[in-house]
This record gives C-alpha cells, structure tokens and sequence, in this order.
C-alpha cells in the first residue's frame, strides 16, 4: 500500500456512489467519467498510478475509447492527470482546473 500525502484532507466514498458517477455521463460529462475512473484505479487503491488502457476506460465507462483517447489529451494538456501512452496514469495530487 501507498503513503500517499493527503495535507488538504480526503473524503472517504463509497465505491458504489463512485461507480454511479462513473455511468452518469450524460449529467457530469465525459471528461468527469473518465477522471473519476482514473480516481477509482488510483486513489481508491491507495496506489499513484495505474495501468489502464483505452478498452479498459471505456468498459468503464460505456465511452466509445476514440473519445476516451481525445478526452485523455485534453486531461492531460489541463494538467489534471499524467498519461504515459502504453505505460500509466496518474490523477494529479494537485492541480487547477485552467477556466
């Protein structure tokens, strides 16, 4: 398990509420699915990253993966996670939404 840093606080959810999140795309959006997947793989395994391709998002998710790979780009260009192509992501521990 990870020791991760959590100096601003966390919040414990259950993964069932996540998972919900996760399938409501069509009120949060599709870069809020995908995010929240990326949370559930990392953080709520306690790990930084983890190695999840595009079949696996979209399974998820129910995202077509052509669009889970342009919405991968633009996370990853705003900063919000990092993405090594074949290799992991990675939620940002901290970040800024760019408005």
């Amino acid at each position: 398990m990870n020791n991760q840093n959590f100096k601003n606080g966390y919040i414990l959810v259950d993964n069932g509420f996540i998972d919900a999140v996760i399938k409501a795309k069509k009120i949060f959006g599709y870069k809020f699915s995908i995010l929240f997947t990326i949370l559930k793989y990392t953080a709520g395994f306690s790990e930084n990253s983890a190695y999840l391709s595009l079949n696996d998002i979209a399974k998820e998710t129910g995202i077509d993966r052509r669009y889970v790979w342009k919405i991968l780009k633009e996370l990853e260009k705003n900063n919000m996670i990092e993405w090594k192509k074949g290799k992991s992501i990675k939620a940002k521990s901290e970040f800024k939404i760019k408005t």
